[in-house]
């Protein structure tokens, strides 16, 4: 029989796919070791993040009120690992959870709480270990830093011809990614600004989930310049074939760091704040602003960084040090 890996994530409009998409890469990893895969998701997560459609997924049933004993009974005897990857949980549900998990994982982002989990994991650059010993149980693994990264094996199997791609050159082709319901609306201000300024540049965006009907009249008007990307499995190859990307940090931030896309990134919220800046200071991306910003402005600053030829071969190559997009295969692992 094989082991059963069970991924407890959401997605939504509201709070976007970055958790649902850093679990999809987790569970490949898992598949490719021979483990089942199942995902327990809210009801919007499939429409928001259709790649799911890859595994067995189960939508939890709205107002249940022992969650845990209703993941353990997807389990169904299986010799079962638990990931969960939710903004917020309690102790005490990750303790009912492990009463038939073999093993619990959480993916977490801040130091912020009490875990009771066999491993913990944080992606975020620079985390240390320490911050989360006091957290966690005294044998827990505790797994931090970029090594640890999500990153999907498609974009991972794109590693070695995006280094020889890269040839510091100026942008002739930029990605605007903001998330996959880009919820705070970066796409709809600035789009018209920079199809007015960024002249002869090729745009693909990123779109996922979000519907475009602000931004489809200026769409249609720049045929053969703009392209509109909505299935997950097109983006390796749209980071590919980017010279610049423009958008937001997260799990796709690292997607473009094994491709060393270089990256101008905005800061959104105080949630973005920490990983932003510390990807910032490695000089693999360079931050270009926040949630409030004059789009002409911005356009233009967009422009100027496409020509700085040496400024985007320096950000690629530190890109290509910080994430070699293997950290799945790591996690899995240490969840064996």
């Amino acid at each position: 029989m094989k082991d059963l890996a069970i991924f407890r994530c959401d997605a939504s409009p509201e709070i976007g796919a970055g958790h649902a998409a850093r679990c999809l890469a987790l569970a490949d990893a898992f598949a490719d070791a021979g483990s089942e895969v199942l995902f327990a998701v809210n009801a919007a997560a499939r429409e928001t993040f259709p790649a799911l459609k890859r595994f067995r997924t189960e939508i939890v049933p709205a107002g249940k009120t022992d969650e845990p004993q209703w993941l353990g009974e997807l389990a169904d005897g299986k010799n079962a690992s638990l990931v969960l990857d939710l903004r917020e949980t309690s102790e005490e549900y990750e303790a009912a959870c492990k009463r038939w998990a073999k093993k619990l994982a959480i993916i977490a982002d801040f130091p912020d709480r009490r875990h009771d989990c066999d491993v913990l994991i944080d992606q975020t650059i620079g985390r240390e270990a320490r911050e989360y010993a006091s957290l966690v149980p005294e044998n827990c693994k505790i797994l931090t830093g970029a090594q640890f990264a999500l990153v999907g094996k498609p974009f991972a199997g794109l590693r070695g011809e995006a280094q020889q791609r890269r040839k510091g050159v100026p942008a002739k082709r930029i990605l605007l990614t903001f998330g996959a319901t880009d919820p705070f609306n970066y796409l709809g201000r600035l789009l018209p600004a920079l199809i007015e300024h960024a002249s002869g540049l090729k745009i693909d965006i990123a779109a996922g989930s979000r519907p475009l009907d602000d931004v489809q009249v200026t769409i249609e008007r720049q045929v053969g310049a703009i392209s509109v990307l909505r299935d997950a499995e097109e983006m390796p190859q749209a980071l590919l074939a980017a010279d610049l990307a423009v958008g937001l940090a997260g799990t796709s931030a690292w997607e473009r760091c094994v491709l060393g896309l270089p990256s101008a990134l905005f800061i959104p919220s105080d949630y973005y704040r920490l990983a932003t800046e510390r990807l910032a200071a490695t000089g693999a991306v360079t931050v270009i602003g926040g949630n409030d910003f004059e789009p002409a402005d911005m356009a233009r600053k967009i422009v100027e960084l496409t020509r700085d030829a040496a400024k985007l071969a320096q950000m690629s190559a530190r890109a290509f040090t910080l994430c070699d997009g293997k950290g799945a295969a790591r996690i899995v692992n240490a969840l064996r």
